[in-house]
């Protein structure tokens, strides 16, 4: 079983962040339970696979991995939590490009409704029979802390740490609604956890990080700690985790909206909607670390266009996941005249010859790629930028934090797993319509700054739905092969094999070469 592990989960090249100090505190933790792994079943070229798992409470549990193509001792492991669907393989497939991208494995633990049938039985797992609702601590009522079903992430990475041998001290770990839901409240509830980094995105209502003043219902468990076992000191521990917190900027559907959307007096005091109560808990958690004079290492970002869909979450969540910090700020259409559209793959020709984001697979959608250059001297920050089509003005919002370096360039898939470092320039995948969509007979890209101010603009062929740009290639694309500037950068549009042999270049120049 051993070896099959090893062969089926060890990958790695660990490109995220150090260990945080927190977690390094953490380096000589040993869990006490590690999981019990079995039925390793590889597919998809290995890459994907689905295990088995013993929980605590004696459920056998599945829990999907997904293995990125290069791997070492140091790589860093990242759980993707799923939401009250329980759909784990859908979550690690959107996870999957982040995976690929940053070289990291990724575990997406199942906690089926056959077995936790409520959705708090997944996002609240502390209590022996149900979710304690109460204002007054019992301990009979709570399960002892290595068997809350956050722990099982613990009892995994424990086992996954031993049998690669990795040079980890935690993980990271990033969940979406109800999976935001769970890791917010794990760094409550187990605060002393190997968590190098968390990001709790889209929640539908919070465990407040605090016990309130006095008497009042809206702190009590589990809209907040008045009832539990957690004391002021577990509180403070719990601020010392780098916890991002990450709302949707259109994430403002309301109960009467959407029936998922709780519509408790206790859920409605933390907000309307889920962007209101992600900032309430913020505030709520902040002020609460101000009244107790501690360290308070948690944040807070808006996701610009985003609404309740990991797919337009993943990709914000996962810079945070790599660096922490806080994200660049949004240069205005004025301050990036020297962004050129510089590459354009419309028709990826058939067969693997088509297959520019060398993920093994030919897809008329997925390969399809925009590419753009900082020609400039300064960097540029695309956060919340979005590029369109004739049809669609948000094909693509470009995500949280990503900084355009000068001379560098930045792909936009269509989607796909995007493999390969392509000469060290940022990769990003279409992921608010699913594609770019690219029309071969006539089209159009518009690139348009985080105000809706427009910064580029070119068509070609008959322009699709829209007018034709000043900027127009007569020609349709049905070519087999992207078009480039030649020159690059300034030059006029040709067809990719009249620069070189090869029928595109996706992040480096025409003839392989970094930028």
């Amino acid at each position: 079983m051993n070896k099959l592990i090893y062969t089926g989960l060890a990958i790695l090249a660990g490109l995220l962040n150090p260990v945080s100090t927190f977690a390094q505190e953490n380096c000589s933790k040993i869990d006490p339970y590690p999981a019990e792994i079995s039925n390793i079943n590889p597919w998809d070229d290995s890459r994907f696979g689905q295990a088995k798992f013993k929980a605590r409470d004696n459920n056998s549990l599945n829990v999907y991995y997904y293995l990125p193509s290069q791997w070492n001792a140091n790589s860093p492991i990242v759980f993707v939590m799923h939401g009250a669907a329980r759909n784990a393989l859908e979550y690690l497939e959107t996870f999957a490009p982040v995976a690929e991208q940053y070289n990291t494995i990724a575990l997406a633990p199942e906690f089926p409704e056959r077995y936790y049938s409520q959705s708090e039985d997944y996002s609240l797992g502390v209590g022996i029979s149900s979710v304690p609702y109460t204002g007054s601590y019992n301990a009979n009522e709570w399960k002892a802390s290595d068997d809350y079903l956050y722990s099982e992430i613990e009892h995994l990475f424990e086992t996954t740490k031993q049998l690669l041998a990795l040079n980890t001290c935690g993980y990271f770990i990033v969940g979406h609604s109800a999976g935001g839901q769970f890791i917010h409240r794990m760094v409550s509830f187990i605060p002393d956890a190997r968590i190098i980094r968390a990001v709790a995105a889209n929640s539908g209502w919070y465990t407040l990080p605090s016990k309130g003043p006095g008497n009042d219902i809206n702190y009590y468990m589990p809209y907040g700690l008045q009832g539990s076992p957690i004391d002021l000191p577990r509180v403070r521990e719990s601020f010392l985790q780098e916890l991002i917190v990450l709302v949707g900027e259109n994430d403002t559907r309301t109960p009467s909206q959407d029936s998922s959307v709780r519509g408790t007096e206790e859920a409605m005091f933390q907000g309307d909607n889920r962007n209101e109560r992600g900032n309430f808990y913020f505030q709520t958690a902040r002020q609460e670390a101000s009244d107790q004079n501690t360290t308070f290492n948690w944040q807070l970002d808006e996701v610009p266009e985003a609404g309740h869909d990991f797919d337009q979450i993943v990709q914000s969540a996962a810079w945070y996941l790599a660096y922490g910090g806080n994200a660049c700020t949004s240069t205005t259409a004025a301050n990036a005249t020297q962004l050129v559209i510089n590459e354009i793959h419309a028709d990826p020709a058939f067969g693997s010859d088509g297959d520019a984001n060398n993920d093994g697979n030919r897809d008329s959608q997925d390969d399809e790629f925009i590419e753009i250059i900082n020609n400039g001297s300064q960097s540029i920050c695309l956060s919340g930028w979005t590029l369109g089509d004739s049809s669609e003005t948000n094909r693509h919002v470009f995500p949280l934090g990503t900084n355009l370096l000068a001379g560098q360039a930045i792909v936009i898939f269509g989607g796909g797993i995007p493999t390969g470092d392509f000469g060290g320039s940022l990769v990003q995948w279409a992921a608010y319509s699913g594609s770019l969509s690219l029309s071969n007979n006539g089209d159009g890209i518009r690139l348009y700054d985080k105000q809706g101010t427009l910064a580029q603009q070119l068509s070609w062929g008959d322009c699709g739905d829209m007018n034709c740009a000043n900027e127009h290639i007569s020609q349709n694309l049905e070519i087999d092969q992207s078009i480039v500037r030649w020159p690059e950068i300034s030059g006029s549009w040709q067809s990719h094999t009249t620069t070189s042999n090869k029928l595109f270049s996706p992040g480096t120049q025409a003839n392989g070469n970094i930028w």
